[in-house]
């Protein structure tokens, strides 16, 4: 068997973590009370999530982030670092996404969730749709056309 990189990130969406981690970790994710109380409540199922893998020097870490999407009180991201070998999360950490320039940083990063564009599925872009729909009904004009508009001021 090959040696793990001593670093690396990857991002991706849930499923694909899922064959990455292997079931044992995922489910430990998905079962930890942080993952429930801010990825599973009615509001936040509205946002698609992403997740990142990083490894450094040996401690595993997962992020799981909602998209830059929805309504910003619900929108976090739960940091997961395993612990014991990785079959326990010794620590989590919770963020929040805010849509203005004060973003909180981790490790320096800001929280601008570029990262989660790559996963968007089927699912996501139904959701889009959702949104544009929305969107039309209330302002009676579709994006675009709103656009179009305020550029042509």
């Amino acid at each position: 068997m090959a040696n793990k990189p001593d670093q690396m990130t990857k991002t991706m969406s849930l499923d694909d973590m899922y064959h990455h981690l292997g079931r044992s970790k995922m489910n430990l994710i998905l079962n930890h009370p942080d993952f429930k109380q801010h990825f599973e409540n009615p509001r936040a199922l509205k946002v698609p999530i992403g997740a990142r893998f990083s490894r450094v020097s040996g401690i595993e870490r997962v992020e799981v982030a909602h998209a830059p999407i929805g309504d910003s009180k619900y929108r976090k991201m739960v940091r997961f670092t395993f612990g014991h070998s990785g079959r326990k999360i010794s620590n989590t950490d919770v963020y929040n996404n805010f849509d203005d320039e004060r973003h909180e940083t981790i490790e320096g990063r800001p929280l601008k969730w570029d990262h989660l564009s790559s996963t968007m599925h089927k699912t996501d872009a139904a959701l889009e749709k959702r949104m544009k729909k929305m969107y039309k009904e209330e302002v009676g004009m579709s994006i675009k056309e709103a656009i179009r508009k305020t550029v042509s001021l």
